[in-house]
């Protein structure tokens, strides 16, 4: 038992569970109901696989399913969907792309009459074709109309139409269907007769109509529509059956010919539309014996006159409608509608017709519509049109017609309409004097300059006159005498200069004129007299007065633009008695209106395009039924609120339009009520409809000089002010009044309506110093274009409400501490275009309220920590463009700055040094939303510009890890302490180098330029020798025979004591230095360290010379002394053997290199010139006033290096004060030669 339970309640689940499925897909449907038998099924489309719910149409006979247009995906009717609506007799199915209609597929719609299926399956795809199964419209025995047009159908399949054996319309329009015998007639098998009565096949792609394509066994098939195909052939037998037929439409297909014999079956035809093809001929006995045909269109193709003569239309007896229009027939014969005597409506227009025979339109004495329009008629004789006695329309315009015979229209009694516009006519024809009862006659287009009183005799009932474009000049009295009934007048663009009074005082029942585009200058005392005038057209003429006493109190209508009036007057005051509800008095000369201007009975009113400047007060408060005022483009430059004010509106009524656009309003502070003027409650102002077109020229032109009022807030309509003072300020007569408002000299001011803005400009004035007395209220500050270098401390105290400061472009070096002092409410600081070059700090102290910060195209190196810190509302700044190598990036993160949504960084000497680049490259990565120059922000290394790598923050790249420390320290401009570093650096190293290497440089300097570095002072010339050489014993062979020879010999000679040679071999060491007391330098020669020369190194004085060295006689020339004096004698020191040398003459006429005088050459001390206790003393020299030269032979050892690189110097003797030259004369007597000794001490020298 509990088994069945448990089995019961899960079928019940399971059956909800269905439920709920059901009512998911009835949601697929969204019905609308219409009335108690039509309702609509609204689905975005049809999915066979939920099923598709229809059963609120149950009961219903009309039902439509329609899919939404905006989805292209495929809809499938579900199997037996319809089988509960037996009740349905009209289904409509639109825009549901069904690709497929399966058999049997409409099962259970047995009472169907109409079956509508429109899927629009083109604009899917052209691919996206309904095919349709041979057996899908089973049951459909009842249905009479069958719509699949627009479905996208390319055929259908045999015997697709035998289950519907009532049907009675068939329409398969805008399919694209390409050959007839895919329509599913050719092979039918049922047997069931067809009982097709229309069948529309229009809108396809069919090209060609053979014989046998079924439609024979269409036997009650009475329309056939084909029109606007391919079809380029027909076959005799293409309609061959179709006895039913009565309307055949082949219209806009590719026919050139049809075949003799195609309409031989059809008798019972009706109407044949041939019309838009290329027929180029007609077959003779094409429309013989159809003499049922009512209508025939022939229009648009390629028909001649040889076409078109007395055979073709015969036998249509009862033809009413024939349209030849379009083609190429040049003339019309007699007996070209012969037969036509039931033809009403005959349409030959736009033909090249020249010529009509007399009697051509005897035959049709029906006829009442002819239209010759657009043909070569050059002469209207008068049996031209014989016979037509009830023709009542007549169109001949666009003719070649300048000659109409007096009687052409006698017998066109009952002719209502003619129109002979666009032809060649001089005058008003005399034969329209026979038409008693014509209404409209068009005479426009033509040559007219004049008419006749009784041009128009005869013309009772004529209402309507068009002469427009002639050349009528003027009016007079009694040309429109014979028209009385006239209703409409056109006289549009003639040359009329003037109208007599009187000229329409027979036109009583005259409605509306046309005076446009004439050259009328006055119109008083023309119209008034209309009472029924009610329109009245006077644009472009020349008309400079007007008054509206000139138009009756009854018009209507009044157009007077394009003329030169300068005022709309109303002398008389007529407000309440004229009746104008429509005025066009734009494109004149008007400059003012008030309210006589307009009157009150005004709903349209047009004064555009002239020169008004002044709108009066009350100008529009009475017209109570004032809709729309155009102003556009005027010259209004001020407008007061009160200047529109209308009359109270209801609520229920809309408020007057008015167009201001194209003015030049100077917005000023007395305008802020444009802005908000659609926005007011009161319903006493119009409504502006063109708000956004108007235009404003700014009375601050700063920026944009003209501006849209819809881009303008109230704090930018402004007026100018040079003093003001506000009602409560009690301190007006005083300078140091705060409430007092005072511009500054040489500045321009502006307040708004409230005085809460309060600008003062005093920019662009090249001024070096700062304005006095900017008031105290100022909001808006403009000192740019200056010459500030500095900006002082507590400039600006004061200016509580200033909220922005411009300061650019002033050549700014230095701020001071607290210049922004004293501006709580500051918001927008422009410093741009500045030179500033470090921010310490303290700049923007307190400006707590700044929001937007402009400090780019400075030359900014430095920004201190604290820079920006009190900026807690920044949301803008820009330090593009500076010098900037490095910046504390924290300040711009989120936690001190929270407001901060746009900064630029860019074109700064931002360093690439690795920890700033992470920093930098972090910042710009993590703020990319705000940071507005990114492209533009780079590293600089050395002079190359780098751009930043945002792939990479965590660590420095290969590419900028090169950066040293010293191009870092550059960028962070310690340049010149850099270079004064690296300065003293180089010139330490250089005096080490100096000092070290000081005795090879001496050497050097001496031996390759003769010049002396701390050289020995002038020595002593009496000394006893010149050098002393002390040397080993081991080197005496080469002191004698090289060094001893080569410096005695030279030139000049040396005096030399060698120690081996000229000493004696036991002297002590204390007579050594004894010696070397006696001779001016003393030289080691070194070759080898021996014991016995160790004592002379301490002597301080000797100079050691290695023998080994590389420039061994370049030390020694050194070495020797300054000057070498030569003597007649010579003594030896020698125990042994006296040696006397022996001086000869050198060659005659050497002159030697005279030496430079020295600065000072001390007085000789007579004590130096003892000798050595061995030697023989050396005689005294005598002072000489001259230096001879000695003869001596030359040396027999010449050495380039001492004998030509160097020559000996001479001090000259400046103890008596004046320059004794020194040259070397040839003597030959022995003597010795005086001295002068050189500069500087006595230096003795080791020759080592």
């Amino acid at each position: 038992m509990s088994t069945n339970k448990s089995t019961l309640i899960f079928i019940s689940f399971l059956v909800l569970l269905l439920l709920c499925a059901v009512s998911s897909t009835n949601a697929q449907c969204q019905w609308e109901y219409y009335d108690e038998n039509t309702v609509m099924c609204v689905v975005k489309n049809i999915d066979a696989t939920l099923g598709l719910d229809l059963s609120p149409a149950e009961g219903r006979s009309k039902l439509t399913i329609k899919c939404s247009d905006s989805v292209y995906q495929e809809s499938r009717l579900p199997r037996n969907v319809f089988s509960r609506l037996k009740s349905i007799k009209e289904l409509k199915i639109n825009e549901c792309k069904l690709l497929e209609l399966n058999d049997s597929i409409f099962y259970g719609l047995n009472s169907l009459q109409k079956l509508s299926i429109n899927t629009k399956n083109l604009e899917w795809g052209v691919s996206k074709i309904l095919n349709v199964h041979p057996y899908s419209m089973n049951g459909l025995k009842e249905l009479e109309m069958l719509d699949m047009s627009d479905s996208n159908i390319i055929s259908l399949p045999e015997n697709f139409l035998c289950p519907m054996t009532n049907l009675k319309l068939f329409n398969l329009t805008r399919n694209r269907i390409r050959s007839t015998n895919s329509l599913g007639l050719v092979n039918k098998t049922c047997s069931s007769a067809l009982e097709i009565d229309t069948l529309d096949l229009s809108f396809n792609e069919i090209e060609l109509i053979p014989e046998n394509w079924g439609i024979a066994k269409l036997r009650r098939l009475a329309h056939l529509y084909l029109q606007f195909n391919n079809i380029s052939k027909l076959s005799g037998e293409s309609f061959a059956g179709l006895h039913s037929l009565s309307v055949l439409n082949l219209s806009y297909n590719f026919l050139d010919t049809l075949p003799d014999n195609l309409l031989a079956g059809s008798r019972e035809l009706h109407e044949i539309h041939l019309q838009g093809n290329q027929l180029y001929e007609l077959p003779r006995g094409l429309f013989h014996r159809l003499e049922q045909l009512l209508v025939l269109d022939l229009s648009r193709n390629q028909l001649s006159s040889h076409d078109v003569d007395e055979t073709t239309f015969a036998g249509l007896i009862r033809l009413v409608i024939l349209n030849l229009a379009h083609n190429a027939v040049t003339r019309i014969s007699a007996g070209t509608f012969k037969e036509l005597y039931f033809l009403q409506i005959l349409d030959l227009r736009n033909n090249s017709i020249g010529f009509i025979e007399e009697g051509t339109f005897l035959p049709v004495y029906n006829l009442h519509t002819l239209n010759l329009a657009e043909n070569r008629l050059h002469t209207l004789n008068d049996r031209i049109f014989a016979g037509l006695f009830v023709l009542e329309k007549l169109t001949l315009n666009n003719n070649l017609i300048n000659i109409i015979e007096p009687n052409v229209f006698k017998n066109c009694s009952d002719l209502k309409e003619l129109d002979l516009s666009s032809n060649q006519l001089t005058d008003v024809p005399e034969a329209l004097q026979d038409l008693s009862v014509l209404k409209t006659l068009d005479l426009g287009e033509n040559q007219i300059t004049t008419f006749a009183n009784g041009s128009f005799r005869g013309l009772n009932q004529l209402t309507g006159l068009r002469l427009i474009d002639n050349q009528i000049e003027n009016i007079t009295v009694g040309m429109l005498y014979d028209l009385p009934r006239l209703s409409v007048l056109n006289v549009a663009k003639n040359k009329i200069q003037n109208i007599e009074h009187g000229a329409f005082d027979n036109n009583k029942n005259i409605e509306a004129i046309r005076l446009d585009n004439n050259f009328l200058s006055d119109i008083n005392g023309i119209f008034a007299t209309l009472p029924s005038l009610l329109w009245l057209n006077l644009a472009e003429n020349h008309l400079t007065w007007f008054d509206y006493a000139f138009v009756p109190s009854n018009l209507k209508w009044l157009d007077i633009h394009g003329n030169y009036i300068e005022s709309l007057g109303n002398y008389y005051k007529l407000q309440e008695q004229i009746k104008i509800k429509t005025l066009d008095a734009s494109h004149n000369r008007m400059t003012e209106i008030g309210p006589m201007n307009i009157p009150n009975s005004v709903e349209l009113i047009f004064i555009n395009n002239n020169h008004i400047s002044t709108i009066h007060p009350n100008t529009f408060v009475d017209k109570i039924n004032l809709a729309r005022v155009d102003l556009y483009a005027n010259a209004l430059n001020k407008l007061q609120l009160h200047q529109l004010r209308i009359a109270p509106s209801p609520s229920h009524k809309a408020l007057p339009e008015f167009y201001l656009g194209g003015n030049p309003f100077e917005c000023d502070c007395t305008m802020e009520w444009l802005q908000r003027v659609n926005n007011m409650t009161s319903r006493q102002h119009p409504k502006i409809m063109d708000l956004s077109n108007i235009e404003c020229i700014m009375p601050h032109a700063r920026g944009e000089p003209i501006r849209a009022v819809s881009k303008l807030e109230p704090k930018d309509f402004l007026c100018s002010y040079e003093k003001h003072c506000f009602a409560l300020c009690h301190c007006c007569d005083f300078d140091a009044c705060d409430c007092k408002q005072t511009c500054p000299h040489n500045c321009s001011c502006y307040h708004d309506q409230t005085w809460g803005t309060n600008i003062v400009d005093c920019g662009n004035q090249k001024t070096y110093n700062m304005p006095k007395r900017i008031p105290m209220d100022a909001t808006e500050v403009y000192l740019d274009g200056n010459d500030f270098p500095l900006l002082e401390a507590q400039v600006f105290i004061g200016r509580k409400n200033l909220r922005a400061l411009y300061v650019n472009n002033s050549n700014i070096a230095s701020i001071q501490n607290r210049t922004f002092s004293g501006l709580p409410s500051l918001e927008l600081l422009h410093l741009e275009d500045n030179r500033i070059q470090k921010l310490f700090g303290y700049e923007f102290e307190n400006l707590t309220h700044l929001k937007e910060l402009y400090l780019h195209n400075n030359h900014i190196t430095f920004i201190d920590n604290n820079t920006f810190g009190s900026l807690v509302s920044l949301e803008i700044i820009r330090i593009d463009g500076n010098r900037l190598t490095s910046l504390p990036y924290w300040q711009f993160q989120a936690t001190f700055m929270r407001q901060l949504n746009s900064v630029s960084l860019g074109r700064n000497n931002w360093s690439c040094r690795c920890r700033n680049l992470q920093e930098l490259t972090s910042f710009v990565v993590d703020y990319a939303v705000i940071i507005q120059d990114s492209q533009d922000i780079y590293c600089v290394d050395g002079n190359i510009n780098r751009e930043l790598d945002f792939n990479v923050t965590s660590v420095c790249s290969d590419f900028y890890a090169g950066s040293s420390v010293l191009q870092s320290a550059l960028t962070n401009n310690y340049l010149s302490l850099l270079i004064i570093a690296l300065i003293t650096i180089c010139l330490l190293l250089l005096i080490v180098i100096l000092f070290v290497f000081r005795e090879p440089l001496r050497v050097w300097l001496f031996a390759h330029y003769g010049v002396r570095i701390f050289g020995p002072p002038c020595e002593e010339s009496e000394k006893l020798y010149d050098v002393v050489l002390f040397h080993s014993a081991k080197d005496a062979d080469f002191v004698v025979r090289s060094i001893g020879t080569e410096l005695e010999n030279g030139r000049p000679p040396v005096r030399l004591c060698l120690q081996h040679r000229d000493v004696t071999s036991d002297a002590a060491y204390r007579q050594l230095l004894d010696t070397a007391q006696a001779s001016q330098p003393d030289v080691l020669l070194e070759t080898e360290i021996d014991a016995e020369l160790l004592p002379y190194l301490k002597i301080k004085t000797i100079s050691r010379i290695r023998r080994t060295d590389r420039n061994f006689y370049e030390r020694l020339r050194y070495a020797l002394p300054v000057q070498v004096q030569y003597r007649g004698n010579n003594y030896t020191i020698d125990h042994h053997e006296h040696h006397e040398r022996i001086k000869q003459p050198i060659s005659p006429g050497i002159m030697y290199r005279q030496a430079p005088p020295p600065a000072y050459c001390p007085e000789i001390d007579e004590a130096n010139y003892s000798s050595a206790t061995t030697a023989t003393p050396s005689p005294r020299p005598n002072r000489r006033a001259t230096i001879e030269a000695i003869h001596r032979p030359p040396s027999e050892h010449i050495y380039s290096s001492i004998d030509s690189d160097y020559s000996t110097l001479e001090c000259e003797n400046m103890m008596a004060g004046t320059h004794r030259p020194m040259t070397w004369r040839n003597n030959g007597n022995n003597h010795a030669a005086n001295h002068i000794p050189p500069n500087g001490p006595p230096v003795q020298a080791y020759l080592v």
